[in-house]
């Protein structure tokens, strides 16, 4: 299946999604198109999540770790923006963790491949 979707931080956006069949009876993967990111309408953040066997996280990470980049942008200090992203993504883990979303193993392994 393919999408395309305009913005104002990019001419355009387009995607793909195929959960190949083969191995996979349901599509865990999911993706985020924020337009506008950080109420600046010259910037956009676009994600893309692996289940790695299961939605729920990828889900998890599509509706909440914007905001958490936000927060940590805006609050960084003295932390370069690679330190803000990778906080922002530990502290959405903690967050889902929490919600009993995952286990901590099972995050920190979905997780590797990230950093």
């Amino acid at each position: 299946m393919r999408f395309l979707q305009r913005c104002e931080s990019v001419k355009l956006v387009s995607y793909a999604e195929e959960m190949n069949s083969r191995y996979r009876h349901t599509m865990e993967d999911a993706h985020a198109v924020v337009d506008g990111f950080g109420g600046d309408k010259g910037t956009g953040f676009f994600g893309v999540y692996d289940g790695h066997g299961g939605r729920a996280i990828a889900e998890f990470l599509r509706t909440n770790l914007h905001d958490t980049v936000v927060k940590e942008l805006h609050a960084k200090g003295s932390k370069s923006v690679e330190e803000c992203l990778k906080s922002a993504f530990l502290l959405t883990g903690a967050c889902q963790i929490r919600c009993h979303c995952a286990s901590p193993h099972n995050f920190l392994l979905r997780m590797s491949a990230l950093f």
